[in-house]
């Protein structure tokens, strides 16, 4: 069932992933704004902005830098309409890899 959004909440997914995680009586306690959905992530180390036409829309690519992911070359994860999306698909990449230095908005104990 939607989980109806408080006009703060900037990432309903991640708000709606808390909201799902409490009502199974995950304690929350010691998240930061931004990893309970309320807070904006100004910047993150595999997230870029794209913006193909000039004053067009952005969109956000995920790549993991060569450095991280031990290869010889970086990994694509894709591009995304909306930082929210990219800031889970790069934090869900880096949990599923047991790197928990970087996470922006996922933490270790998500981890499915």
């Amino acid at each position: 069932p939607d989980v109806p959004l408080p006009a703060m909440v900037v990432n309903p997914q991640l708000y709606r992933l808390r909201a799902h995680q409490q009502s199974l009586g995950v304690n929350l306690h010691g998240l930061s704004p931004a990893q309970a959905g309320m807070e904006r992530v100004d910047r993150a180390h595999h997230v870029t902005t794209n913006q193909t036409i000039k004053d067009g829309p952005v969109s956000y690519r995920v790549r993991v830098c060569k450095r991280c992911c031990g290869e010889s070359a970086h990994i694509e994860l894709g591009t995304y309409l909306d930082q929210e999306s990219a800031m889970l698909v790069n934090d869900a990449h880096e949990i599923t890899h047991r790197r928990f230095a970087k996470l922006q908005v996922l933490t270790p104990a998500d981890e499915p």
